[in-house]
């Protein structure tokens, strides 16, 4: 019967050098300074020009004025005549609150007027016909 051995049996090197690492090097760290809402909001108010109306806001980019409208326009997407209320669509703008009155147009001619009853479902809401005859696509706005 003989005696088996397991591993090595020499003398012991050193041992080597961890292989460099492959792929991109670290880059360096940025440092980035968060700012709350209201910080950013003042500084973007010191940079842009003051308002002309309380309803719009200009912004100067390279020589072009581009002045946008904070409006409320919707579409009459159904109407029902017997109880003279609309379905107005706000899809691409704020929806009004409950009881503010818009005026109703047609190819740019104002035809009739609306208040704001809801109640409201995602961008629709459903206004009482005041005064006209409204249909569907008319636009709603204010004045």
């Amino acid at each position: 019967m003989g005696v088996v051995f397991s591993g090595c049996l020499g003398s012991k090197k050193e041992a080597a050098a961890p292989a460099p690492a492959v792929g991109p090097a670290p880059k360096a760290e940025k440092k980035v300074e968060k700012k709350s809402p209201a910080a950013r909001r003042d500084q973007a108010a010191k940079k842009q020009p003051a308002k002309a109306a309380a309803s719009t806001l200009s912004v100067t980019n390279n020589n072009a004025v581009v002045t946008l409208a904070d409006a409320q326009v919707g579409r009459v997407a159904s109407i029902n005549p017997g109880l003279r209320f609309v379905v107005v669509d706000f899809s691409l703008n704020r929806v009004p609150a409950v009881g503010d009155r818009l005026s109703v147009f047609r190819q740019g001619i104002k035809v009739g007027e609306v208040k704001i009853s809801g109640p409201q479902l995602n961008n629709n809401i459903t206004a009482d016909v005041i005064l006209g005859e409204v249909q569907p696509g008319d636009e709603v706005r204010r004045d």
